[in-house]
């Protein structure tokens, strides 16, 4: 049987290893950009989903609406192009965890609401522990990446090239 230590360590160099940092930054990168595509299309809709988590006050929900996909695009793009990399990972990290936060919060209060994770259609995904899960996974994937750095395939690392750093 292998040591704990052996085994963390082994997990370690895995999660390192830069196709796996890659494959991290366009899974998360491709689902921000997705989950965006429908608030954008529908800012009243995706406001009317923020509204029925009873968080925000209501003069700031209307420019919630509008400026989160935008932050998922962003991010989303600045993660597949391997650009500011690291502050991309952050930032997204802080983003899964203040959704896991709002849809935990929202489950623990017994509100029946959709998520508004990827969709704001009536009848989406409802907000439960398993959209939680996914947040969670997303912000350890974030975290990945920004602990390892940008990976292969990236702007970052063809500028440091470039730059001779």
């Amino acid at each position: 049987m292998a040591e704990p230590g052996a085994l963390s360590e082994k997990l370690n160099r895995i999660a390192a290893h830069p196709w796996v940092v890659l494959a991290c930054r366009l899974v998360i990168g491709v689902s921000l950009i997705y989950a965006s595509l429908d608030k954008i299309s529908h800012p009243d809709r995706f406001a009317e989903i923020l509204r029925a988590y009873e968080l925000l006050p209501a003069r700031v929900v209307r420019p919630f609406a509008h400026l989160v996909p935008w932050g998922e695009i962003l991010i989303g793009a600045a993660l597949i192009l391997g650009v500011f990399t690291r502050v991309a990972a952050v930032a997204g990290a802080a983003l899964f965890g203040v959704f896991a936060a709002a849809v935990a919060s929202a489950v623990l209060r017994g509100l029946e609401i959709a998520c508004g994770c990827f969709t704001t259609k009536a009848g989406a995904e409802p907000a439960n522990w398993a959209t939680v899960s996914r947040s969670l996974f997303f912000l350890l994937l974030s975290l990945l990446v920004w602990k390892a750095g940008e990976g292969p395939l990236a702007l970052d690392s063809f500028l440091k090239k470039r730059r001779g750093t």
